[in-house]
């Protein structure tokens, strides 16, 4: 606050600077943290991994996922980033067929928060990270069964069923998340990546 003299008396004139400033940062870190969600449902639809296994997108979903959160100190960036991620698969270029793909998105982006904010000592180190981000990955063929069972939408992944699924999610989500964890922890050593 400053102290300004006016005609003979004192006036208080606060500055709004800071506050805006932060609100601007606030902005800038909400909309890496969407960009970097839409970006994962993009990088699922270019790329084509030539495995064959349930789950294996959680290699770029996870990475992507734990990297932006551990990255920002917002304390949803998960969900955040998780939203961006379901919006862009609601869109028709996305290609998302099933009824649940977009809250399979969001669903993982909370697990991933409460996880992380579960235990601040372990979320330094790289395999709980990937630990986390292996089962918040294994609740998509959860999610698959619930619609199979449901709605009557069939998924190819389950025709041997639910534990292969489950499985292969856990370890294509461990090695995502463990590898955004890694890349973060690159990162940070620099600088804080996403503003706040």
């Amino acid at each position: 606050m400053t102290i300004q003299t006016i005609g003979g008396g004192l006036s208080l004139n606060p500055s709004l600077k800071p506050i805006e400033l932060n609100a601007r940062a606030g902005l800038k870190t909400m909309a890496w943290l969407l960009a970097a969600g839409v970006l994962a449902v993009v990088l699922h639809e270019l790329f084509r991994w030539p495995l064959r296994m349930p789950g294996r997108h959680g290699l770029e979903w996870m990475a992507i996922l734990i990297f932006a959160r551990t990255g920002s100190t917002y304390r949803w960036a998960g969900t955040v980033t998780a939203f961006g991620a379901a919006s862009a698969s609601l869109l028709p270029l996305a290609g998302a067929i099933e009824p649940l793909a977009a809250a399979s998105y969001w669903i993982t982006g909370v697990i991933v928060d409460l996880l992380y904010r579960a235990d601040k000592q372990w979320r330094r180190y790289a395999f709980y990270l990937a630990l986390i981000a292996a089962a918040a990955h294994s609740v998509r063929p959860v999610l698959n069964w619930i619609e199979l069972f449901y709605l009557g939408v069939e998924h190819h992944s389950l025709t041997s069923g639910l534990w292969y699924p489950v499985s292969t999610h856990f370890g294509f989500g461990f090695i995502g998340g463990l590898a955004g964890a890694v890349l973060a922890g690159f990162s940070q050593r620099r600088h804080r990546f996403f503003y706040r």
